[in-house]
This record gives C-alpha cells, structure tokens and sequence, in this order.
C-alpha cells in the first residue's frame, strides 16, 4: 500500500471504484455520493478548484463538488479494500495542469459570467475582472416560464412524456423535464436543437435552466449558444454562447446567463452542445424549469390588470381561473402571471373555465 495502516475511514476525500466500473465517494467514512454510470478505462481525479473546493473529476468532467472545505496542506493516501488490488499511472498534478477556465469561477453578487466563459482566462489567474459582467440594468424585468406565456417549442423529445413543453413551464415532479431522443444527443460533434416561439415578441436580457436529479448529473447541460431567427426555420444569427460550468454539475439547481446586449426577437433557436460526460443514448440532455429574463416588447399588449377586455381583444390573452391550478396552464398570483392559452383550446370536461381577464 502506498499509505500503510491508513484507513478508509480516514480519508477527508475518496473515490471507491467498484466492480462493473461505478464508483462512491466518501468523505471520512460518510458516503456522500454514487455515480453507478459505467467508467471502464477512465480517469479519475480528486483536485481543489479556483473557489477552493474540492471536485471529484471523471474523464475531464466533475462529476461531484464537495461542501467540506479543505485543510490546508493536503495528501495522497490510498486504503485497499481487496486483496490483489492496484493502482496504475498516478500523478500528482497542480493547478497549472488542471487548466481552469471562467466557467470554473463563482462571481460575486450582482455579476454574472462572461458570454463563452469556458474559453477565457485558461490556466492564468481567474479574476472577477476577467470573468464576470455586471447585471444587465432592467429595472421591469422579471424571471418567468416561458410556457405560461404562450411560447411553443419545437425539437426531438425521447417520447411524448419527455416533450420539450416539459421544459417551459414549473415541473411538477422529479420527473417533470424534457429528455434528448434516443440516439439523437450530444456525444461527439452531435448537437441538439430547441425552437421556440414567441407569440408575444419579448426584449429578453437572461437565461437559466435546471437539470433533473433522477437522470444523474452527466446528463445536464454543458456547452450551448442561443440563436435568434426571422422564423421557426431560420436562418440563424448566434447572439449568445456559454458553457453552465461547476454550478451545473452535481447540485441540479442549474445555471444562470445574463446577456450583454438584449435579444429581441419572436424566434429563438437553443443549440445544446455537450452535456457533462454521460455516453449513453447518444450523449443525452435533460433540462427543465426553463426560465427568461425580460419583457414584453411595448406597443405588443396591454397593461390591463384588473381591467375586462374589450369583446374581440386578445392583447392580454386568456387567464384560467385558479380552480383550473391542476391543469398543465397555472396561474402564479404571486407575481402576478398570466397563464397563456390559445383562443381554441378546450377547457378539460368543462372543469377549466377561461375569463378575458388579465
């Protein structure tokens, strides 16, 4: 053994590779997390971020951020389980190795990340200066759903359970989020694309997403850009490239992006590039409580809170009433959204019923 009498239980941070290639990790005998994805033939690192954090890392992708800060003089240490066990080309390798990038820095309250932060600052000292943008100032902007106002998406979905519309709205359950096609994902060069439609054109100024846990944390989104069109069929222009970074990978509450120019436009294109390392069905994405910040272009609707609308007027569309909360339309009263449905739609066995309210 490399650390004779050394102890598992001792361990501040480990990796315990299993059979069948899966592994745990424990944190002085206390498990803290298991990756049961199949790692045949990978390399597994234990390193301290930028932040000062301790990552877990699988063939280049983190796989687990730890919530104990580390000591400040570190060790290797090794505790063999079975006999007949081996290690193979160990290296010791310092922050100038692990060739850190913008994507791997938290910034300060009232920033945000730099549009492609995984391509700045690259092994040189991360800087809030080098990394970060200041809020867009927008002082009627709010976050919301894009779904509950009556944008529609278009894009390849494992099945009809997994839709895309699963995405634009606040998730139900644990299982509630829009899932790549099989087979159609982002493994190697592979993209995948979302369009959506703005029946109500918007001046948006951010971006965030979740993952969904049940799917593990190599299935969130890594690398994507935003792209705006003239219609659902382009062509289209790239406003917005970035990548979710350490935030995304292993916690699940997702990322968030704010954009140094506004984008305005009724047809956006998302382009997912890369997810965090999971192979399996053609390198799937999973995403869900997908969520804009901005809003409605002037002159596009009416401030009519409280007020009925003129018969034959839809500038403020059609709200449900709160006994139709079940439906997949809700209302939030706290923030005083509508939720947009379609002139046609059926109110479910007349159980929903719509008003010309706002």
């Amino acid at each position: 053994s490399l650390s004779p009498g050394f102890a598992w239980n001792q361990l501040n941070y480990g990796f315990c590779c299993r059979p069948g290639y899966w592994f745990d990790l424990f944190e002085r005998g206390r498990h803290v997390h298991r990756n049961r994805a199949r790692w045949q033939n990978a390399v597994f690192e234990v390193r301290v971020n930028a932040a000062g954090k301790v990552e877990y890392v699988a063939n280049g992708q983190i796989q687990y951020t730890s919530g104990r800060k580390p000591p400040g003089d570190v060790m290797f240490a090794t505790s063999w389980h079975d006999t007949n066990s081996k290690l193979s080309d160990v290296k010791l390798c310092g922050s100038e190795r692990m060739k850190l990038t913008c994507a791997d820095y938290k910034c300060p309250r009232g920033k945000a990340l730099k549009p492609n932060a995984e391509k700045l600052a690259e092994g040189q000292k991360l800087t809030k200066e080098k990394c970060c943008q200041d809020l867009p100032k927008c002082k009627k902007c709010k976050w919301f759903f894009p779904g509950w106002r009556q944008v529609t998406c278009q894009s390849t979905a494992w099945d009809q359970n997994y839709n895309c519309d699963k995405a634009l709205t606040r998730a139900k359950n644990r299982h509630w989020a829009w899932h790549s096609r099989n087979g159609m994902g982002v493994r190697g060069n592979s993209k995948v694309e979302m369009q959506l439609t703005f029946h109500q054109p918007h001046k948006l100024y951010g971006w965030r997403e979740q993952c969904a846990a049940p799917w593990g944390a190599m299935c969130c989104l890594n690398k994507f850009k935003i792209q705006k069109g003239d219609s659902v069929k382009g062509p289209w222009t790239s406003v917005y490239a970035n990548s979710a970074g350490p935030s995304n990978r292993g916690s699940y509450k997702g990322a968030e992006f704010y954009f140094l120019e506004p984008v305005q436009s009724k047809y956006l294109n998302m382009v997912f590039e890369s997810n965090h390392g999971d192979p399996h069905y053609g390198g799937r994405v999973v995403i869900r409580q997908m969520e804009f910040y901005g809003l409605p272009v002037a002159g596009t609707s009416r401030a009519c809170r409280g007020q009925k609308m003129p018969e034959g007027e839809t500038g403020c569309g059609h709200m449900l009433e709160q006994k139709c909360k079940g439906s997949f339309w809700e209302i939030d009263t706290r923030r005083f959204q509508c939720a947009w449905v379609e002139d046609a739609m059926e109110a479910g066995g007349g159980s929903c019923v719509t008003k010309n309210w706002c």
